[in-house]
């Protein structure tokens, strides 16, 4: 048998995007397939991570959240007879695209209902209506108003709210429910009615189907075949009989002419009514649905992507795109290059990945040889060196296409007291001399700080027993800043600091220090240390951030970031004009350089996220993007926050000419700016039109409006930008023209 694995890359504009502003774009793994449709040669992949379209060659679509999905976790999908995608998700959101225009309708009333479970199991189009087998009941909709007709939650004498996996229209509706099968009486046309069913249970009473959970059903042969969790059943003679010797989950099962198809999961058979024929089999994959195209053809929505299977022909389809959706740790280079990490253990753990603008590259054991271990849990960067934190294995340095593993074997680091080879890295990063410093989580010895130099001598510190801990020190964090004091937390302690002076082989001279988990962060647990750009040291906790404001005395005075005092804070990223970004289990929070107000937050609801949880978040101070990490996959956002320029060598202003009144944006970007830049907008003639002082990036906007709030008129306007002192100036010209 021939096997071939197609990926089908999808190229992304990745800097080019960053020169709009909020401008969100989302990444995740749409490899784990949960159901497919087709029409018009297009297949259709509803999967765990948004929604992908292809041809065999190439990509037509892909959707998730920041294309306007209510979200990317997506269970159900069907072609309408418009030839538009009904798309149904995990909580309950009704997805409408219209291929042609691009858009997408919603509907919301499942989503909207009060019940707890509201996951959209499948959909089933015919004769104008898509029957909607929902967690709590079946709802059926009108294809062209879109309007619900009736919502079925009780069928028979099975259970009300009983989870519906899928239906089957022949003469009459049958209902594959968790608690048996419905089956709608002749005639009757009240189906929200229950006395309109008739029910069968689950169980192994007599004329029980001997099942936990009845998962879909077809006729073939005039007689009624049911899927179950525990194999085929089919109903002859007035009862149920096992159908095959196999006991495994029905994934799906379609008849195409003669046979009946049979997806098992990790099989699909054919069956003549008398025997079984096994067409293709992997117990490393898992199969979810099935669209037959003939009798040797077919298409599989499995956990690796859409299986085209074709007489001996074997072909695998999914977009290029990240491993995994789980973005523990994300970190960008001085090239744009973003890094992630995926796990804290080998069974959860992909390796740790790299996205260069265009597509993703995945490092792991089964990728390529030197990765040692899945488990990276962290990833940092300086410059365009790449610094990634194992559980387990010590930390790895990829520079220049090398990949280095730094292990128990080959360096100072020790392990835990059960094994010293199991070394759990927390945190890597450099000083200013280039010492490369590794905090190590539970070491043995208690050693905990661990540095190599440029010249490779090494050297690890243990923390003073004087700090009177418990038998076990776990370290946690850490961070350097620019005196190179070493920041780091432990246990639930509080925070420690650490300076060598400069003299690595002479201990004499080392200063410690701690600030109390009791005294100073009011019992609160530390979940990350940031260094910002003016050395001021940020402790997020699981209740608000904490300020260090001068390292050299961290004892003199603490700040209290207040409109993030109720939060509970995963990661804090510091941008180019010292604002932070900042991770928490309500949203991402973006605040001014001092903490002092609140600019901007964004959640679930109110922006493409995947999920209000953030893991991770780091930026592209030469794009302005911020991306931010979830276990539902990453997000990125344009900002304007881009690192200036030290000088006005370059200065761009675009589009110009700027048509006002030609569209809604009628704005203007300045580009090619120095710290803190100030701009004023002239005549010709030099009278003063506008001014403004700029965000302090590289870019800003100007709206085409004087300072009386009103557009401009026609006109060639020149654009002078000036640092904070006047000493350099640029000017440039920009044409208007007014509708």
């Amino acid at each position: 048998m021939i096997q071939r694995y197609v990926l089908v890359i999808l190229l992304i504009a990745g800097i080019l995007c960053a020169q709009e502003l909020n401008i969100w774009k989302n990444y995740s793994n749409m490899q784990e397939v949960n159901n497919i449709t087709s029409v018009d040669d297009i297949i259709w992949a509803a999967t765990s991570g948004g929604v992908f379209s292809t041809d065999l060659l190439e990509y037509d679509n892909v959707l998730t959240k920041s294309e306007g999905l209510s979200s990317q976790g997506i269970t159900a999908i069907e072609a309408d007879q418009f030839g538009r995608i009904w798309i149904g998700t995990d909580n309950g959101i009704i997805n409408i695209y219209d291929r042609e225009t691009k858009g997408l309708n919603k509907i919301l009333d499942i989503n909207r209902t009060e019940n707890t479970r509201k996951a959209i199991n499948d959909i089933y189009i015919k004769d104008n209506k898509a029957y909607v087998s929902i967690d709590f009941g079946l709802s059926i909709i009108d294809v062209e108003s879109m309007e619900f007709i009736e919502t079925v939650l009780k069928f028979g004498d099975l259970p009300s709210n009983s989870k519906v996996n899928g239906i089957n229209i022949t003469d009459k509706i049958y209902v594959s429910t968790e608690n048996g099968l419905a089956i709608q009486k002749p005639n009757t046309q009240n189906l929200a009615n229950p006395e309109s069913w008739e029910s069968t249970f689950i169980g192994i009473e007599a004329g029980q189907i001997p099942a936990g959970t009845i998962l879909n059903s077809v006729s073939f042969n005039n007689v009624l075949f049911v899927g179950t969790n525990t194999g085929l059943f089919n109903y002859t003679s007035n009862q149920w009989s096992k159908i095959g010797s196999s006991s495994s989950s029905i994934a799906d099962i379609d008849v195409y002419e003669d046979l009946l198809f049979i997806l098992y999961e990790h099989s699909l058979y054919s069956y003549d009514g008398s025997s079984f024929s096994l067409i293709y089999s992997n117990n490393d994959n898992t199969f979810n649905k099935l669209d037959v195209e003939n009798n040797s053809s077919f298409f599989i929505a499995s956990a690796e992507g859409i299986i085209q299977f074709n007489d001996t022909d074997l072909d695998y389809y999914y977009p290029n795109g990240p491993i995994t959706n789980n973005f523990l740790s994300v970190a960008i280079d001085n090239s744009s290059n973003v890094w992630a990490a995926t796990g804290k253990n080998e069974s959860a753990g992909m390796g740790f990945m790299r996205f260069d603008q265009n597509s993703w590259t995945s490092f792991n054991k089964s990728s390529d040889d030197r990765v040692i271990t899945n488990a990276f849990h962290k990833v940092f960067t300086h410059e365009d060196m790449v610094l990634l934190c194992t559980w387990g294995n010590g930390f790895s340095i990829f520079e220049n296409d090398s990949l280095n593993n730094f292990t128990s074997n080959n360096t100072e680091l020790e392990g835990i007291s059960d094994n010293h080879d199991f070394v759990v890295i927390q945190g890597v990063d450099v000083d200013n001399s280039g010492n490369i410093w590794a905090f190590n989580h539970w070491p043995y010895n208690n050693h905990n700080l661990f540095v190599q130099t440029p010249d490779n001598n090494q050297y690890s510190f243990r923390v003073p027993p004087s700090f009177s801990f418990s038998d076990k020190v776990f370290l946690d964090n850490g961070a350097i800043d620019e005196y190179n004091t070493k920041w780091f937390s432990i246990n639930d302690n509080g925070l420690y600091y650490f300076n060598e002076n400069g003299t690595l082989s002479d201990n004499s001279d080392d200063a410690w220090g701690q600030l109390s988990q009791t005294q100073y962060f009011n019992s609160r647990d530390i979940t990350c240390i940031t260094v910002d750009n003016r050395n001021e040291i940020w402790v997020g906790t699981t209740l608000g951030i904490k300020i260090i404001p001068d390292p050299s005395s961290p004892k003199s005075q603490m700040l209290t970031v207040f409109p993030l005092r109720q939060q509970s804070i995963s990661c804090i990223a510091v941008d180019p004009l010292n604002h932070k970004w900042v991770g928490t289990s309500q949203g991402l929070f973006h605040v001014t350089s001092d903490g002092s107000a609140l600019i901007e937050q964004y959640d679930s609801k109110n922006s493409p996220l995947p999920t209000d949880n953030i893991q991770s978040v780091a930026i592209d101070n030469n794009t302005g993007i911020v991306y931010i990490g979830t276990e539902y996959g990453l997000s990125s956002i344009s900002t304007t926050s881009i690192q200036p320029n030290s000088d006005f060598s370059e200065l761009f202003v675009y589009p110009n000419p700027l048509v006002l009144g030609n569209s809604s944006d009628n704005t203007v970007k300045i580009d090619g700016l120095v710290e803190n830049s100030s701009v004023k907008i002239l005549t010709i003639s030099g009278k003063l039109v506008n001014e403004f002082e700029t965000v302090g990036g590289r870019i800003d906007y100007w709206d085409g409006k004087d300072l009386d709030g009103k557009y401009v008129a026609s006109g060639i306007y020149i654009i002078v930008a000036y640092d904070q002192e006047a000493n350099q100036v640029k000017t440039t010209k920009l044409a208007v023209l007014k509708k």
